[in-house]
Formats: C-alpha cells, structure tokens, sequence
C-alpha cells in the first residue's frame, strides 16, 4: 500500500510502526462512533419514533404531528446556528477538551429526555419535550461535526461520512422493527448509556489518550479541510462556492 494511501495510518497503527497512530485510529473510530450514534438517533427515534408517539400514545392528527416535527427541525436548526457561531466567538471550537465535555453534557441531557419519551401522553408535554430536545441536539450538532477537524484526518473526511452512514442505516434497518417508540428507546438507551460512561473515561485523562487526541490538530495530516482557506493572519473561512454547495445539498 502506497504512503499516499488515505488507509496507510491505520496499517501503521496496526504494525505498530508509529505508536502515535493509535491514538488516530482510535480516534476515528470515536468519531464514526458518536456521529453514527446520532444518525441512527435521528433516522430512528425523532424521524420514526416521535410520529408514533404523536399519533398513537398522544392521539394526535397526522397534522399535528407534522407541525411538531417542523417546530423540532427549526429550534434544532435555529440552536446549531446560534451555538456554533457562541463556539467560534469563544474559541471552543479550537478547544477539543472543550468540545468533548459539551459532547458529554448534551448526551447527558439525551438520555433522560429518550427514557421518558414512550410515557408522553399529551400533547402539550410533547411539545415541551421537543423544545427540550431539539435544544439538546442543536447544541451537539456543531459540537460533535467539529470534532472531525481533532478526530479525522482530512483525506478520510469523506470515507468517515460514508461509514457512519452505513454503521447507522444497517442496523436501523435490520433491528429496529417494529417501528414505535418504544422500541426506539429500547434501542438506543444501552448505546447512549455506553456512549457516556466512555466519554467520562475519555476525559477522566486516565490513558493518555486525551492529550493525544487533543494536539491531533497540530498534525499535517488533520489541517484545515479542502474547502477551507486561512488568510495571512491565520483565519480560516470558506469561499462563497463552497456556501453556494452548502445551500444546494440543503435545499435538495
């Protein structure tokens, strides 16, 4: 396998050429974990889940439901926009440790708001469940998207998209029947729970491994993505193309 391979890090890892590429392979792995966590979370349990809950526990109308849902798209959307320009003033986005105790205390926040989820049965208390959890996710959107730049080096930026895809599309495919909410939550609770205990353990600095992953930055190889420019001072920011594809895969 050639060095310029996107792969090659993982086949040192493995051959324990460099010992620093563990700390990338596991890493990715983190990455492709939580992100395909929060697919899987939103192909299953908001998109599929909340539908049933709203027209079965909480005897609502299909009409209903689907003003729901858009109120839980736009405060998600709303809440990611405001929170990721709150990172970028603070500099937290350049903060991994940061980012990942955020990414800790929205998952903190998921898993009881999931739990009690099947037992809604007004409408009301739906509503306010879903401002409470789309405030949840809008703040893990830009948290977990930019651990990309700490955890993926920019040439498997669009493998890991293709992986998480099918770590979270597989087994909502295959395990996820009968579609209700409560099985959603019987799904997703054990992973989310999983999720958090190693997150606090990751952080707990226990292994080492944190102040690894947090000067992965500083790599070469986990520079600034290829649609991102940096002027003389340093400054990153994205041409007027590349907003003009952000639109278009939005609007699609």
């Amino acid at each position: 396998m050639k060095r310029s391979s996107p792969w090659w890090f993982f086949v040192l890892a493995l051959g324990g050429e460099r010992r620093a590429n563990w700390a990338a392979v596991l890493g990715f792995v983190l990455f492709v974990g939580m992100m395909a966590t929060g697919y899987f979370y939103n192909i299953t349990f908001v998109q599929l889940g909340l539908v049933d809950l709203g027209t079965r526990l909480a005897a609502m109308s299909e009409q209903a439901v689907a003003a729901q849902m858009a109120a839980f798209a736009l405060i998600t959307c709303a809440v990611a926009l405001l929170f990721g320009v709150l990172m970028q003033r603070r500099g937290w986005g350049e903060q991994f440790v940061v980012k990942l105790r955020l990414a800790l205390l929205v998952a903190l926040a998921q898993a009881p708001l999931t739990a009690v989820a099947p037992f809604v049965r007004a409408e009301a208390v739906l509503f306010v469940w879903i401002v409470a959890t789309s405030m949840a996710i809008g703040i893990g959107v830009p948290v977990t998207f930019s651990l990309a730049v700490d955890l993926v080096p920019v040439r498997l930026r669009g493998a890991a998209g293709g992986l998480i895809s099918a770590v979270a599309y597989v087994p909502a495919a295959l395990l996820a029947s009968p579609w209700t909410v409560e099985r959603f939550a019987l799904l997703v609770l054990p992973v989310m729970l999983a999720g958090i205990g190693g997150l606090a353990l990751l952080l707990s600095g226990r292994f080492g491994l944190l102040d690894a992953l947090a000067r992965q930055h500083l790599r070469p190889t986990f520079a600034v993505g290829r649609f991102v420019h940096t002027d003389a001072s340093g400054r990153a920011s994205i041409g007027r193309k590349t907003l003009l594809l952000i639109a278009l895969m939005f609007g699609v």
